[in-house]
C-alpha cells in the first residue's frame, strides 16, 4: 500500500515537472520572441535616426562640429565636476 502512495506520489511529482518544462519552455521562447521585436525596433530608429543625422551634417557641417564640441565639453566639465567630490 505504501509502495503505492509513494509510486503514485512520484509519478504526480514526474508529471507536474513535465509541465513546469513545457511552460517554461513556452515563456523562454515568448520572451525570445519579444526581444527579438524589441531590438528590431530599435535598430529601426537607430537608422532613421542616424540617417537625419548624416542629412543634417551634410547640409551643416560647420554648425555639427560646433554643436559636438559644445556637447562634448559641457560633458566634460560634468564628469571633471563629479570627479571632484
Amino acid at each position: 500500500m505504501d509502495t503505492d502512495k509513494i509510486s503514485h506520489a512520484a509519478e504526480n511529482m514526474s508529471n507536474a515537472a513535465g509541465r513546469m518544462t513545457d511552460t517554461a519552455g513556452k515563456m523562454v521562447d515568448q520572451g525570445r520572441d519579444k526581444l527579438n521585436d524589441l531590438a528590431e525596433t530599435g535598430m529601426e530608429y537607430a537608422l532613421s535616426a542616424n540617417s537625419a543625422l548624416a542629412g543634417f551634417v551634410r547640409e551643416e557641417p560647420l554648425f555639427a562640429m560646433v554643436t559636438v564640441f559644445a556637447a562634448g565639453y559641457v560633458i566634460a566639465r560634468l564628469l571633471n565636476s563629479m570627479s571632484r567630490r
